[in-house]
Protein backbone atom coordinates (compact mmCIF):
# COMPACT_ATOMS: atom_id res chain seq x y z
CA UNK A 1 0.00 0.00 0.00
CA UNK A 2 1.19 3.69 -0.65
CA UNK A 3 2.57 5.43 1.97
CA UNK A 4 0.50 8.32 1.56
CA UNK A 5 -3.07 5.96 1.70
CA UNK A 6 -3.01 5.86 5.31
CA UNK A 7 -3.43 9.98 5.00
CA UNK A 8 -5.88 9.61 2.34
CA UNK A 9 -8.61 8.80 4.66
CA UNK A 10 -11.07 10.36 6.73
CA UNK A 11 -12.37 8.31 9.33
CA UNK A 12 -9.23 6.48 10.86
CA UNK A 13 -10.26 2.81 12.84
CA UNK A 14 -8.44 3.22 16.40
CA UNK A 15 -6.28 -0.26 17.20
CA UNK A 16 -5.80 -1.36 20.38
CA UNK A 17 -2.79 -3.75 21.82
CA UNK A 18 -3.76 -5.34 24.63
CA UNK A 19 -0.14 -6.17 26.45
CA UNK A 20 1.58 -5.78 29.71
CA UNK A 21 4.48 -5.68 27.97
CA UNK A 22 5.90 -1.73 27.62
CA UNK A 23 8.96 -2.90 24.96
CA UNK A 24 6.49 -4.66 23.08
CA UNK A 25 4.11 -1.89 22.85
CA UNK A 26 6.54 0.66 21.92
CA UNK A 27 7.95 -1.67 18.95
CA UNK A 28 4.33 -1.72 17.63
CA UNK A 29 3.76 1.90 17.96
CA UNK A 30 6.96 2.21 16.25
CA UNK A 31 6.07 0.43 13.28
CA UNK A 32 2.72 2.16 12.82
CA UNK A 33 3.83 5.53 13.35
CA UNK A 34 5.99 4.79 10.12
CA UNK A 35 3.20 4.09 8.01
CA UNK A 36 0.89 6.89 9.59
CA UNK A 37 -1.32 4.68 11.91
CA UNK A 38 -1.82 4.36 15.40
CA UNK A 39 -1.81 1.93 18.23
CA UNK A 40 -2.93 2.68 21.70
CA UNK A 41 -2.68 1.06 24.91
CA UNK A 42 -5.73 -1.20 26.72
CA UNK A 43 -3.81 -2.04 29.86
CA UNK A 44 -5.33 -3.57 32.85
CA UNK A 45 -4.72 -3.73 36.33
CA UNK A 46 -4.37 -7.59 36.42
CA UNK A 47 -2.42 -10.14 34.21
CA UNK A 48 -3.52 -9.78 30.31
CA UNK A 49 -5.01 -13.24 30.18
CA UNK A 50 -5.30 -16.70 31.29
CA UNK A 51 -2.26 -18.01 29.62
CA UNK A 52 -3.49 -22.18 29.24
CA UNK A 53 -0.16 -23.62 28.03
CA UNK A 54 -2.17 -27.47 27.46
CA UNK A 55 -3.52 -26.38 24.15
CA UNK A 56 -1.69 -24.95 20.91
CA UNK A 57 -1.19 -20.85 20.17
CA UNK A 58 -4.08 -20.58 18.28
CA UNK A 59 -6.52 -22.07 21.07
CA UNK A 60 -4.85 -19.97 23.66
CA UNK A 61 -5.36 -16.78 21.80
CA UNK A 62 -8.85 -17.46 20.91
CA UNK A 63 -9.70 -18.30 24.45
CA UNK A 64 -7.71 -14.72 25.35
CA UNK A 65 -9.37 -12.39 23.09
CA UNK A 66 -12.66 -14.17 24.24
CA UNK A 67 -11.69 -13.42 28.36
CA UNK A 68 -10.56 -9.98 27.03
CA UNK A 69 -13.61 -9.46 25.47
CA UNK A 70 -16.19 -10.37 27.83
CA UNK A 71 -13.93 -8.83 30.87
CA UNK A 72 -14.32 -5.24 29.48
CA UNK A 73 -17.39 -5.51 26.94
CA UNK A 74 -14.82 -3.99 24.47
CA UNK A 75 -16.24 -2.91 21.35
CA UNK A 76 -13.31 -1.71 19.30
CA UNK A 77 -10.46 -3.61 17.69
CA UNK A 78 -7.70 -5.35 19.89
CA UNK A 79 -4.82 -7.34 19.22
CA UNK A 80 -2.46 -9.17 21.46
CA UNK A 81 0.48 -11.19 20.65
CA UNK A 82 1.95 -14.33 22.16
CA UNK A 83 5.64 -15.25 21.46
CA UNK A 84 7.36 -18.63 21.41
CA UNK A 85 10.56 -20.48 20.51
CA UNK A 86 11.09 -23.59 19.25
CA UNK A 87 14.73 -25.65 20.56
CA UNK A 88 15.39 -28.12 17.98
CA UNK A 89 17.85 -30.00 20.29
CA UNK A 90 14.86 -30.44 22.91
CA UNK A 91 11.67 -30.53 20.53
CA UNK A 92 10.08 -33.55 19.64
CA UNK A 93 6.35 -33.32 18.67
CA UNK A 94 5.76 -30.38 20.48
CA UNK A 95 7.75 -27.06 20.77
CA UNK A 96 10.40 -26.73 23.34
CA UNK A 97 9.74 -24.38 25.67
CA UNK A 98 6.87 -23.28 23.37
CA UNK A 99 4.22 -20.99 24.34
CA UNK A 100 6.35 -21.25 27.87
CA UNK A 101 9.42 -18.96 26.59
CA UNK A 102 9.44 -16.29 29.03
CA UNK A 103 9.04 -18.17 32.03
CA UNK A 104 11.87 -20.53 30.56
CA UNK A 105 14.30 -17.91 29.72
CA UNK A 106 14.22 -16.32 33.27
CA UNK A 107 14.64 -19.65 35.06
CA UNK A 108 18.16 -20.44 33.00
CA UNK A 109 21.29 -18.91 32.32
CA UNK A 110 23.43 -19.28 29.36
CA UNK A 111 25.98 -21.44 30.24
CA UNK A 112 23.19 -23.92 31.49
CA UNK A 113 21.40 -24.18 28.07
CA UNK A 114 24.88 -24.07 26.46
CA UNK A 115 25.96 -26.98 28.30
CA UNK A 116 22.77 -28.84 27.47
CA UNK A 117 23.38 -27.89 24.02
CA UNK A 118 26.86 -29.79 23.84
CA UNK A 119 25.31 -32.49 25.40
CA UNK A 120 22.71 -32.70 22.73
CA UNK A 121 25.30 -32.99 19.88
CA UNK A 122 25.55 -28.97 20.05
CA UNK A 123 22.12 -28.76 17.61
CA UNK A 124 21.87 -24.69 17.95
CA UNK A 125 18.74 -24.68 15.54
CA UNK A 126 16.47 -22.23 16.93
CA UNK A 127 12.73 -20.96 15.78
CA UNK A 128 11.58 -17.95 17.09
CA UNK A 129 7.74 -17.43 16.73
CA UNK A 130 4.96 -14.64 16.78
CA UNK A 131 1.30 -15.06 16.81
CA UNK A 132 -1.28 -12.40 16.58
CA UNK A 133 -4.61 -12.26 17.19
CA UNK A 134 -6.96 -9.65 15.92
CA UNK A 135 -10.31 -9.00 17.72
CA UNK A 136 -13.11 -7.36 14.91
CA UNK A 137 -16.38 -6.83 16.30
CA UNK A 138 -18.77 -8.47 14.49
CA UNK A 139 -16.46 -11.20 13.87
CA UNK A 140 -16.99 -14.73 15.21
CA UNK A 141 -12.98 -15.88 15.31
CA UNK A 142 -9.87 -13.63 15.70
CA UNK A 143 -7.97 -12.90 12.50
CA UNK A 144 -4.89 -14.80 12.99
CA UNK A 145 -1.19 -14.03 12.26
CA UNK A 146 1.92 -15.67 11.93
CA UNK A 147 5.54 -15.27 11.89
CA UNK A 148 8.55 -16.75 12.60
CA UNK A 149 12.48 -16.13 12.06
CA UNK A 150 15.07 -19.38 12.15
CA UNK A 151 18.39 -19.07 13.00
CA UNK A 152 20.90 -20.78 15.91
CA UNK A 153 21.53 -20.23 19.81
CA UNK A 154 25.29 -18.08 19.84
CA UNK A 155 28.03 -19.61 21.09
CA UNK A 156 28.92 -17.41 23.53
CA UNK A 157 27.08 -15.38 25.97
CA UNK A 158 26.47 -11.46 24.82
CA UNK A 159 28.49 -8.41 25.61
CA UNK A 160 27.10 -5.74 23.64
CA UNK A 161 25.00 -3.07 25.51
CA UNK A 162 21.52 -2.30 25.28
CA UNK A 163 19.68 -0.13 22.67
CA UNK A 164 18.50 3.17 24.87
CA UNK A 165 16.52 4.09 21.98
CA UNK A 166 14.87 0.39 20.95
CA UNK A 167 14.95 -0.83 24.63
CA UNK A 168 13.97 -4.51 22.97
CA UNK A 169 17.27 -5.20 20.93
CA UNK A 170 18.96 -6.02 24.37
CA UNK A 171 21.29 -8.34 25.27
CA UNK A 172 18.91 -9.05 28.26
CA UNK A 173 15.95 -11.11 26.16
CA UNK A 174 16.61 -14.54 24.13
CA UNK A 175 17.01 -11.33 21.49
CA UNK A 176 20.82 -11.53 22.82
CA UNK A 177 21.34 -15.07 22.46
CA UNK A 178 19.59 -15.71 19.15
CA UNK A 179 21.86 -15.46 15.80
CA UNK A 180 19.07 -15.40 12.71
CA UNK A 181 19.83 -17.08 9.60
CA UNK A 182 20.07 -15.35 5.95
CA UNK A 183 23.13 -12.66 7.39
CA UNK A 184 25.90 -11.13 5.51
CA UNK A 185 29.15 -10.63 6.61
CA UNK A 186 29.88 -11.14 9.86
CA UNK A 187 26.48 -12.83 11.65
CA UNK A 188 24.81 -10.39 14.61
CA UNK A 189 22.50 -11.63 17.82
CA UNK A 190 19.29 -9.83 16.93
CA UNK A 191 19.31 -7.63 19.88
CA UNK A 192 22.64 -6.38 18.55
CA UNK A 193 21.29 -5.36 15.19
CA UNK A 194 21.09 -1.73 14.40
CA UNK A 195 17.13 -0.95 14.36
CA UNK A 196 16.68 -0.29 10.49
CA UNK A 197 18.57 -3.82 9.54
CA UNK A 198 17.06 -5.71 12.63
CA UNK A 199 13.49 -5.23 10.80
CA UNK A 200 14.29 -8.14 8.17
CA UNK A 201 14.93 -10.76 10.68
CA UNK A 202 12.77 -9.74 13.95
CA UNK A 203 9.87 -12.44 14.46
CA UNK A 204 7.89 -9.75 16.09
CA UNK A 205 8.34 -6.61 13.25
CA UNK A 206 7.29 -8.84 10.82
CA UNK A 207 3.86 -10.23 12.10
CA UNK A 208 2.98 -6.51 12.87
CA UNK A 209 3.88 -5.35 10.17
CA UNK A 210 1.29 -8.14 8.32
CA UNK A 211 -1.16 -7.41 10.81
CA UNK A 212 -0.76 -3.56 9.84
CA UNK A 213 -1.06 -4.35 6.12
CA UNK A 214 -4.53 -6.07 6.88
CA UNK A 215 -5.45 -2.77 9.02
CA UNK A 216 -4.42 -0.72 6.27
CA UNK A 217 -7.01 -2.89 3.66
CA UNK A 218 -9.57 -2.64 6.73
CA UNK A 219 -9.43 1.24 6.72
CA UNK A 220 -10.04 1.37 2.94
CA UNK A 221 -13.50 -0.29 3.04
CA UNK A 222 -14.34 1.64 6.13
CA UNK A 223 -13.66 4.75 3.63
CA UNK A 224 -15.58 3.70 0.70
CA UNK A 225 -18.63 5.89 0.02
CA UNK A 226 -22.12 4.77 1.22
CA UNK A 227 -23.53 3.83 -2.55
CA UNK A 228 -20.77 0.71 -1.74
CA UNK A 229 -23.30 -0.88 0.68
CA UNK A 230 -26.04 -2.13 0.67
CA UNK A 231 -28.15 -2.29 4.17
CA UNK A 232 -29.53 -5.40 5.05
CA UNK A 233 -32.04 -4.06 7.35
CA UNK A 234 -34.04 -0.32 6.63
CA UNK A 235 -32.61 1.79 9.14
CA UNK A 236 -28.75 1.33 9.96
CA UNK A 237 -28.07 0.94 13.32
CA UNK A 238 -27.27 4.22 15.58
CA UNK A 239 -23.55 3.14 17.02
CA UNK A 240 -21.00 1.53 14.94
CA UNK A 241 -18.65 -0.68 16.64
CA UNK A 242 -15.67 0.52 15.17
CA UNK A 243 -14.33 3.89 16.99
CA UNK A 244 -13.56 6.33 14.66
CA UNK A 245 -11.10 8.76 15.73
CA UNK A 246 -11.46 12.47 13.77
CA UNK A 247 -8.22 14.13 12.85
CA UNK A 248 -7.18 16.72 15.48
CA UNK A 249 -4.37 20.48 15.59
CA UNK A 250 -0.98 21.19 13.12
CA UNK A 251 2.47 22.11 14.30
CA UNK A 252 5.19 21.54 11.72
CA UNK A 253 9.36 20.02 12.28
CA UNK A 254 11.53 19.78 9.48
CA UNK A 255 14.45 17.68 10.30
CA UNK A 256 17.75 17.79 8.22
CA UNK A 257 20.69 16.57 8.34
CA UNK A 258 23.86 14.23 6.74
CA UNK A 259 23.80 10.28 6.58
CA UNK A 260 23.46 9.27 9.59
CA UNK A 261 23.72 12.36 11.85
CA UNK A 262 20.39 10.84 13.63
CA UNK A 263 17.33 12.57 12.15
CA UNK A 264 15.64 8.56 12.15
CA UNK A 265 16.91 8.61 15.81
CA UNK A 266 14.84 12.06 16.28
CA UNK A 267 12.01 11.27 14.73
CA UNK A 268 11.77 7.61 16.30
CA UNK A 269 12.11 9.27 19.75
CA UNK A 270 8.97 11.60 19.28
CA UNK A 271 7.31 9.20 17.38
CA UNK A 272 6.48 7.73 21.15
CA UNK A 273 4.24 10.10 21.69
CA UNK A 274 0.61 10.15 20.72
CA UNK A 275 0.06 13.88 19.52
CA UNK A 276 3.34 13.36 16.77
CA UNK A 277 3.28 11.85 13.43
CA UNK A 278 6.46 11.64 11.71
CA UNK A 279 6.37 11.72 7.86
CA UNK A 280 9.81 10.24 6.08
CA UNK A 281 10.42 12.24 2.89
CA UNK A 282 12.06 8.89 1.34
CA UNK A 283 8.95 7.34 1.50
CA UNK A 284 6.58 9.82 -0.78
CA UNK A 285 9.59 10.74 -2.89
CA UNK A 286 9.19 6.77 -3.83
CA UNK A 287 5.82 6.81 -4.10
CA UNK A 288 5.73 9.63 -5.96
CA UNK A 289 9.00 7.93 -8.22
CA UNK A 290 5.96 4.58 -8.66
CA UNK A 291 3.88 7.37 -10.21
CA UNK A 292 6.15 8.18 -12.44
CA UNK A 293 7.41 4.87 -13.31
CA UNK A 294 10.74 5.80 -11.73
CA UNK A 295 12.98 3.56 -11.09
CA UNK A 296 17.33 4.83 -11.01
CA UNK A 297 18.48 5.35 -7.67
CA UNK A 298 21.45 7.29 -9.14
CA UNK A 299 21.26 10.86 -7.49
CA UNK A 300 21.98 12.65 -11.27
CA UNK A 301 18.79 10.67 -12.80
CA UNK A 302 17.10 11.57 -9.17
CA UNK A 303 18.17 15.40 -9.40
CA UNK A 304 16.47 14.95 -13.00
CA UNK A 305 13.89 13.70 -12.23
CA UNK A 306 12.94 16.04 -9.63
CA UNK A 307 13.70 18.94 -11.59
CA UNK A 308 10.88 17.14 -14.29
CA UNK A 309 8.25 17.37 -11.57
CA UNK A 310 9.74 20.59 -9.28
CA UNK A 311 12.25 20.41 -7.15
CA UNK A 312 9.47 21.53 -4.58
CA UNK A 313 6.96 18.25 -5.64
CA UNK A 314 7.85 16.09 -2.37
CA UNK A 315 7.33 18.81 -0.25
CA UNK A 316 3.83 19.88 -1.85
CA UNK A 317 3.11 16.23 -1.04
CA UNK A 318 4.00 16.31 2.62
CA UNK A 319 2.29 19.60 2.76
CA UNK A 320 -1.23 17.05 1.72
CA UNK A 321 0.02 14.89 4.25
CA UNK A 322 0.12 17.67 6.88
CA UNK A 323 -2.70 18.65 6.23
CA UNK A 324 -4.65 15.50 6.36
CA UNK A 325 -3.92 15.35 10.43
CA UNK A 326 -4.36 19.01 11.23
CA UNK A 327 -4.30 18.31 15.32
CA UNK A 328 -1.18 16.82 15.51
CA UNK A 329 2.71 17.83 15.69
CA UNK A 330 3.90 16.81 12.02
CA UNK A 331 7.39 15.57 11.68
CA UNK A 332 9.35 15.37 8.33
CA UNK A 333 12.86 13.95 8.27
CA UNK A 334 15.10 13.92 5.46
CA UNK A 335 14.11 17.21 2.83
CA UNK A 336 16.58 17.28 0.42
CA UNK A 337 15.83 20.50 -1.50
CA UNK A 338 15.26 24.40 -0.58
CA UNK A 339 12.53 24.32 -3.07
CA UNK A 340 10.85 21.67 -0.76
CA UNK A 341 11.52 23.66 2.61
CA UNK A 342 10.29 26.72 0.70
CA UNK A 343 7.18 25.19 -0.40
CA UNK A 344 6.22 23.71 3.34
CA UNK A 345 7.21 27.22 4.76
CA UNK A 346 5.06 29.10 3.25
CA UNK A 347 2.01 26.79 3.42
CA UNK A 348 3.07 26.29 7.54
CA UNK A 349 4.47 29.81 8.44
CA UNK A 350 4.94 28.32 11.74
CA UNK A 351 7.25 25.44 10.40
CA UNK A 352 10.63 24.98 12.39
CA UNK A 353 13.74 23.80 10.63
CA UNK A 354 16.03 21.64 12.91
CA UNK A 355 19.43 21.31 11.87
CA UNK A 356 21.20 17.84 13.27
CA UNK A 357 25.58 17.73 13.01
CA UNK A 358 27.89 15.10 14.05
CA UNK A 359 31.40 14.98 12.41
CA UNK A 360 31.71 13.18 9.43
CA UNK A 361 34.13 10.85 10.47
CA UNK A 362 31.81 9.94 12.79
CA UNK A 363 28.48 9.69 10.70
CA UNK A 364 31.01 7.40 8.44
CA UNK A 365 31.90 5.21 11.64
CA UNK A 366 27.63 4.73 12.15
CA UNK A 367 27.16 4.08 8.79
CA UNK A 368 29.73 1.14 8.67
CA UNK A 369 28.16 0.04 11.79
CA UNK A 370 24.48 -0.09 10.20
CA UNK A 371 25.47 -1.66 7.39
CA UNK A 372 21.90 -1.27 5.84
CA UNK A 373 22.78 -1.24 2.25
CA UNK A 374 25.74 -1.60 -0.16
CA UNK A 375 28.72 0.53 -1.27
CA UNK A 376 30.11 3.88 1.02
CA UNK A 377 32.53 1.32 2.45
CA UNK A 378 35.69 3.74 2.38
CA UNK A 379 35.74 7.51 3.95
CA UNK A 380 36.65 8.78 0.52
CA UNK A 381 32.84 7.08 -0.70
CA UNK A 382 31.09 8.87 1.74
CA UNK A 383 33.11 12.26 1.27
CA UNK A 384 31.65 11.79 -1.83
CA UNK A 385 28.06 10.93 -1.19
CA UNK A 386 27.94 13.61 1.43
CA UNK A 387 28.90 16.32 -1.96
CA UNK A 388 26.09 15.06 -3.74
CA UNK A 389 23.49 15.16 -1.36
CA UNK A 390 24.83 19.09 -0.78
CA UNK A 391 24.06 19.59 -4.50
CA UNK A 392 19.91 18.65 -3.96
CA UNK A 393 20.68 22.42 -2.08
CA UNK A 394 19.39 22.60 1.39
CA UNK A 395 22.40 20.93 3.18
CA UNK A 396 24.56 23.08 1.15
CA UNK A 397 23.43 25.80 3.44
CA UNK A 398 21.73 24.22 6.49
CA UNK A 399 23.03 26.90 8.98
CA UNK A 400 21.57 29.62 6.81
CA UNK A 401 18.29 28.05 6.89
CA UNK A 402 18.15 26.24 10.42
CA UNK A 403 15.86 27.53 13.77
CA UNK A 404 17.79 25.25 15.58
CA UNK A 405 21.00 23.23 15.63
CA UNK A 406 21.51 20.20 17.45
CA UNK A 407 24.79 18.09 18.37
CA UNK A 408 24.88 14.33 18.06
CA UNK A 409 28.37 13.62 18.53
CA UNK A 410 28.59 11.90 22.33
CA UNK A 411 26.86 9.14 23.31
CA UNK A 412 23.58 7.99 22.22
CA UNK A 413 22.02 8.67 25.78
CA UNK A 414 22.70 12.48 25.77
CA UNK A 415 21.77 12.95 22.16
CA UNK A 416 18.04 11.64 23.77
CA UNK A 417 18.16 13.45 26.32
CA UNK A 418 18.91 16.69 24.07
CA UNK A 419 16.06 15.73 21.64
CA UNK A 420 13.72 15.41 24.44
CA UNK A 421 14.29 18.85 25.56
CA UNK A 422 14.13 20.46 22.58
CA UNK A 423 11.23 19.07 21.85
CA UNK A 424 9.75 20.32 25.40
CA UNK A 425 10.86 23.83 24.43
CA UNK A 426 9.40 23.49 21.05
CA UNK A 427 5.74 22.16 22.52
CA UNK A 428 6.11 25.16 25.36
CA UNK A 429 6.86 27.59 22.61
CA UNK A 430 10.59 28.86 24.45
CA UNK A 431 12.62 28.12 21.48
CA UNK A 432 16.28 29.29 21.13
CA UNK A 433 16.54 30.39 17.90
CA UNK A 434 20.22 30.25 15.89
CA UNK A 435 21.00 33.89 15.20
CA UNK A 436 19.67 35.54 12.66
CA UNK A 437 20.27 39.35 13.51
CA UNK A 438 22.11 40.15 10.59
CA UNK A 439 22.32 38.52 6.92
CA UNK A 440 25.05 36.38 6.26
CA UNK A 441 27.52 37.09 3.24
CA UNK A 442 25.90 34.49 0.70
CA UNK A 443 22.31 35.88 1.70
CA UNK A 444 24.09 39.80 1.31
CA UNK A 445 25.49 38.55 -2.11
CA UNK A 446 22.69 36.84 -3.38
CA UNK A 447 20.64 40.05 -2.73
CA UNK A 448 23.18 41.99 -3.99
CA UNK A 449 22.63 39.95 -7.27
CA UNK A 450 19.01 39.69 -7.61
CA UNK A 451 18.91 43.39 -7.39
CA UNK A 452 21.52 43.97 -10.22
CA UNK A 453 19.33 42.09 -11.78
CA UNK A 454 22.27 40.44 -14.51
CA UNK A 455 25.93 39.02 -14.68
CA UNK A 456 27.56 41.32 -12.39
CA UNK A 457 31.36 41.04 -11.26
CA UNK A 458 32.78 40.65 -7.88
CA UNK A 459 33.51 44.00 -8.06
CA UNK A 460 29.87 45.42 -8.59
CA UNK A 461 28.15 42.53 -6.41
CA UNK A 462 30.67 44.03 -3.64
CA UNK A 463 29.70 47.37 -4.52
CA UNK A 464 25.97 46.40 -3.87
CA UNK A 465 26.43 44.85 -1.17
CA UNK A 466 26.94 48.11 1.05
CA UNK A 467 23.48 49.50 0.21
CA UNK A 468 22.36 46.92 3.26
CA UNK A 469 24.58 48.92 5.77
CA UNK A 470 26.89 45.31 5.71
CA UNK A 471 29.23 45.48 2.93
CA UNK A 472 30.96 42.44 1.70
CA UNK A 473 34.51 42.49 0.74
CA UNK A 474 35.13 41.78 -3.31
CA UNK A 475 37.36 38.36 -2.07
CA UNK A 476 34.62 37.39 0.31
CA UNK A 477 32.13 37.79 -2.45
CA UNK A 478 33.86 35.19 -4.78
CA UNK A 479 34.74 32.74 -1.85
CA UNK A 480 30.75 32.96 -0.53
CA UNK A 481 29.08 32.44 -3.82
CA UNK A 482 31.77 29.85 -5.27
CA UNK A 483 30.77 27.75 -2.29
CA UNK A 484 27.11 27.27 -3.38
CA UNK A 485 27.23 27.01 -7.17
CA UNK A 486 23.32 25.72 -6.95
CA UNK A 487 22.49 29.21 -6.42
CA UNK A 488 24.96 31.65 -8.00
CA UNK A 489 26.19 30.80 -11.67
CA UNK A 490 29.83 31.19 -12.14
CA UNK A 491 30.45 33.47 -15.73
CA UNK A 492 33.54 34.20 -17.06
CA UNK A 493 33.53 37.80 -19.00
CA UNK A 494 35.81 38.35 -21.93
CA UNK A 495 38.90 39.92 -20.59
CA UNK A 496 38.73 37.47 -17.55
CA UNK A 497 36.97 38.48 -15.21
CA UNK A 498 35.14 36.86 -12.85
CA UNK A 499 31.36 37.14 -12.48
CA UNK A 500 27.81 35.66 -11.27
CA UNK A 501 24.85 35.59 -12.30
CA UNK A 502 21.68 34.23 -9.56
CA UNK A 503 19.98 31.29 -10.54
CA UNK A 504 16.36 30.43 -9.97
CA UNK A 505 17.22 28.23 -7.05
CA UNK A 506 19.30 31.24 -5.64
CA UNK A 507 16.11 33.37 -5.50
CA UNK A 508 14.30 30.64 -3.90
CA UNK A 509 16.57 30.81 -1.01
CA UNK A 510 17.13 33.88 -0.87
CA UNK A 511 13.31 34.05 0.07
CA UNK A 512 13.53 31.27 2.32
CA UNK A 513 16.27 32.69 4.29
CA UNK A 514 14.72 35.99 4.53
CA UNK A 515 11.74 34.46 5.18
CA UNK A 516 13.63 32.90 8.32
CA UNK A 517 15.23 35.68 9.70
CA UNK A 518 11.77 38.16 9.68
CA UNK A 519 9.76 35.67 11.60
CA UNK A 520 13.38 34.95 14.15
CA UNK A 521 13.79 39.01 14.62
CA UNK A 522 9.96 39.12 15.00
CA UNK A 523 9.78 36.56 17.63
CA UNK A 524 12.67 37.99 19.58
CA UNK A 525 10.81 41.12 19.86
CA UNK A 526 7.94 39.43 21.29
CA UNK A 527 9.79 37.72 23.59
CA UNK A 528 10.68 40.80 24.84
CA UNK A 529 7.72 43.19 25.09
CA UNK A 530 6.71 42.35 28.25
CA UNK A 531 9.51 43.71 29.56
CA UNK A 532 9.08 47.49 27.75
CA UNK A 533 7.27 49.07 30.06
CA UNK A 534 8.77 48.06 33.30
CA UNK A 535 10.97 50.93 34.99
Amino acid sequence: MDYRDSFAFGRILTLYFYTSNADKLLQARLLARRRGLVIRHLSASREPYDEDYSSDTQTLLHRAVDQISGMFGIRNCFFIEDTSIRLDAFSRCSDFPGMRAKEWFSSVSFSEVNEQLLRAENNRRTTVKSDIALHVPGLRSPVMFHSETEGVIADTEPSFAAQVQYPWLTPKTFNGWFVPDGQSGVPKRLGEMEFESSLRYDFRAKNIEQLLDRYSEYMAVANLPSQSFTNRVPTPPVVSQLELDLPRSRSLILIIGGKCAGKTTFADRIAMRESVQVFEASSVFKALANEHNFKSQSDGDVFWFLQSIGLESVGREVARLVSSVPDQTCVVTGLRTIEEILYLQDAFPETIVILIESDQRIRYERHIKRAREQGLDSLSEFRINDERQREYGALRVAHDIADLVISNEESMERYLARVDDVFGHIEKERIQYASAASPSELERCLTALNKIGMVATCQEISDRTQESGFPVLVYNTNRALKAAPEFARRVKRPGGKLSYEITDRGRALLTLMQIRRHRVIQKKNAMMEPNCGQK
